[in-house]
């Protein structure tokens, strides 16, 4: 959606404390938006009018939220242009669903319609690459993201909860990668601190993989809030590793893995957090 790219532009260069609360606001509201469009085109496809109505009954009135955040401010709008035409294409969306009737079931006709509606007001129905990693930039780096999506081909086509499994995968990938790295130095050390702080980054991603292939099943299954409680579970692994060799003035052996793994699974928790 462009009108979250614009936003995530702006917060970084506005130097406005009320300027920047406003577009704090407003991309809250434009990230739940799109989080509601993909729920209502999921809907949509299977026939599900009042599920999709449903999905955006609590954020259509996001560009109108946004401008009033400006107002209550008295913060001149920088979003004007782009919350009048995403009201105009939101309230086009919402008179051609309610005009169909409740009691049949959509014709193919009438999903072709709502469909390209949709398709204008949010390309995040069929997230890309880049929509999906915009969406996530406030608290995982951009760059990162887009590389660690496209290390696998089938990104280029798939939808935002294929995102969520493909980071999902890699941050599980990574993550036996580590525990076999654990067990090969566990085996080499002499060190008592140094096998004591080993054991403990080893019980930590034994729980990690388990957490996260939990996570992979509920996304693959649509059960979000079990997949964002399976990713909190075991979250801050590696950073725990770390601290057992900080605590015990140990030279971490894991630094490098334990940054990637928290990048990953922060990525994937963020992308999961959008479905």
């Amino acid at each position: 959606m462009k009108v979250v790219a614009k936003i995530q532009t702006l917060l970084k260069r506005s130097q406005k404390k009320d300027e920047t609360m406003c577009l704090l606001t407003c991309n809250e509201l434009y990230y739940l938006l799109v989080t509601d469009l993909d729920k209502a085109w999921s809907a949509i496809k299977e026939s599900c009018k009042d599920d999709a109505m449903s999905a955006l009954s609590s954020s259509l009135d996001a560009p109108r939220d946004c401008e009033m955040a400006f107002e209550e401010l008295s913060v001149s709008s920088l979003l004007a242009t782009e919350d009048n035409d995403q009201a105009q294409l939101s309230g086009l969306y919402a008179h051609a669903l309610a005009s169909y009737d409740t009691r049949t079931a959509m014709r193919p006709t009438d999903l072709l319609v709502l469909a390209v509606v949709l398709l204008i007001l949010s390309p995040a129905a069929h997230a890309t690459v880049e929509s999906t990693c915009k969406a996530v930039s406030l608290y995982t780096d951009h760059d990162f993201c887009v590389k660690t999506l496209q290390s696998d081909p089938t990104s280029a086509t798939a939808d935002l909860r294929g995102h969520a499994v493909i980071a999902t995968n890699l941050s599980s990938d990574k993550a036996a990668e580590v525990f076999a790295k654990i067990q090969t130095l566990l085996k080499s050390s002499k060190n008592i601190d140094e096998t004591l702080c080993l054991s403990t980054c080893s019980q930590q991603y034994i729980s990690l993989i388990s957490n996260l292939d939990k996570a992979w099943s509920a996304i693959k299954e649509s059960r979000k809030d079990d997949a964002l409680d399976a990713f909190s579970a075991s979250y801050d692994a590696p950073d725990t590793c770390e601290m057992g060799f900080e605590h015990l003035s140990v030279p971490s052996l894991l630094a490098a893995e334990d940054k990637d793994q928290a990048q990953l699974c922060t990525l994937a928790f963020d992308i999961c957090s959008l479905l």
